[in-house]
């Protein structure tokens, strides 16, 4: 598998994963932007062409990639994250 097509790989699934119809939806009112569809091609475009961007959103939401052949598994953060339980396990 060349590199150029990992990376490819990889970055259309956190924009699959960020790109969510429901977040560009409540985005889009929140902000009185165009409808749905227009909010999800510009933030995937700002996502898919935008490496420092990208590479945000990855450390937010990926635990891992594991590389098998041509067949690639990103293992997504669990919600909240290490920060969100070690605060709620200070709090307790």
């Amino acid at each position: 598998m060349r590199v150029e097509d990992l990376d490819g790989a990889v970055l259309a699934a956190i924009a699959d994963v960020v790109c969510l119809p429901e977040r560009a939806g409540r985005l889009a009112r929140r902000h009185q932007w165009p409808p749905t569809a227009e909010v999800i091609a510009a933030w995937r475009n700002f996502i898919l062409r935008d490496h420092d961007i990208v590479r945000t959103y990855a450390l937010q939401l990926i635990d891992h990639v594991d590389v098998h052949g041509e067949r690639l598994v990103i293992t997504p953060k669990e919600p909240g994250g290490r920060k969100e339980c070690a605060m709620l396990a200070a709090l307790a």
